[in-house]
């Protein structure tokens, strides 16, 4: 691993912070959509995970361009949570901004975090929304909310409120977050190929004291069919996925204190996240049913008893309107496991 154009200085008030990997593409637009807003207050650090699909060229050709832009350049892919955690290894900000290397940082939302900074300085984590981005459907964007709760006003994370509130919306991204360097020191990404992010959040959500949800879009998210969390569903895609929820489950039960019926209501969240997994196989056009068998037959083997478990325990506290549609998610699981197994 090399690292270029990274001294020593004043400690910067931001850190935004980079992966790259075979996004030759994307990459331009991503990085210049940023460049354009910083000052010196930040600092911003890419990691070239050894692409090689020309993401190298472009690093180094916007570096002479833009001497902000630091590159840490690694010779072996290792993928994007082991990425994340080198770049901050490196960072030096007082906060940090994680972004996907294929999407585009909107027009002055670097202006919004440093006044949200300022203004709620010693807050953990701050909360911001986004566009979902298509270009396959004419360059669409759609404001996509992530946060359910006040705006602008620092918030105490009492039994986890931020998770709760979270979890409504199911947005566990984390380049809508702004983190405190100090949560960070206390979490890494675990290895995994997919949905990292919601393992991390969950890690979060634990350590968090404050938060402040801004309801400002942040960044323009590009859909693309051959991303990690749009790619063909595989058995490894689906252990990835169901995996995370089983993990804030578990931290539910073990590290997360909350009053009941809110509880309740993260584990219909979770047992939802599952039979959305049946119902998105079965609708899956692209799919066999060969295919289709053999990734029910893989969660029937390995999930199943968990997400029963789940059900169980959601059903004894759950309130009576969700108690009903709770029945009914449960029988629409078990009729995709009759027809395809």
């Amino acid at each position: 691993m090399s690292l270029v154009n990274i001294h020593d200085q004043k400690l910067p008030k931001l850190s935004i912070l980079i992966p790259v990997y075979n996004v030759a593409d994307y990459l331009v637009d991503c990085l210049t959509s940023l460049l354009k807003q910083v000052d010196h207050q930040v600092e911003i650090i890419a990691l070239d995970d050894a692409s090689s699909d020309g993401c190298t060229k472009i690093l180094q050709d916007l570096q002479k361009h833009y001497p902000k832009l630091q590159v840490i350049y690694q010779k072996q892919n290792f993928g994007v949570s082991a990425a994340r955690n080198n770049l901050k290894k490196y960072a030096k900000g007082e906060y940090i901004w994680f972004i996907d290397s294929d999407d585009i940082v909107r027009e002055g939302a670097y202006e919004v975090i440093l006044q949200a900074i300022d203004e709620f300085y010693g807050v953990d984590v701050i909360i911001g929304d986004y566009y979902l981005w298509e270009p396959a459907k004419q360059n669409a964007l759609r404001l996509e909310k992530t946060f359910l709760g006040r705006t602008n006003v620092k918030l105490d994370n009492i039994e986890n409120s931020f998770l709760f509130n979270l979890n409504k919306l199911r947005k566990n991204y984390i380049w809508c977050h702004i983190y405190n360097r100090h949560l960070l020191d206390k979490v890494e990404f675990p290895s995994r190929a997919r949905f990292e992010d919601i393992f991390f959040i969950t890690d979060i959500s634990i350590l968090c004291n404050s938060y402040v949800y801004i309801s400002h879009p942040l960044v323009n998210y590009r859909s693309r069919p051959n991303s990690s969390t749009t790619s063909k569903k595989s058995c490894s895609y689906i252990n990835d996925y169901l995996s995370a929820f089983l993990y804030r489950s578990q931290k539910l039960k073990s590290n997360i204190q909350m009053e009941p019926s809110k509880k309740a209501y993260m584990y219909y969240k979770i047992y939802n996240n599952y039979v959305g997994t049946l119902k998105n196989i079965g609708q899956d056009a692209t799919l066999t049913l060969d295919e289709k068998s053999e990734l029910i037959r893989y969660i029937d083997q390995n999930f199943k008893v968990e997400f029963d478990h789940i059900y169980e325990q959601c059903f004894k506290t759950v309130d009576i309107f969700r108690r009903l549609l709770l029945r009914k998610k449960q029988k629409n699981s078990q009729k995709y496991y009759l027809q395809y197994l």
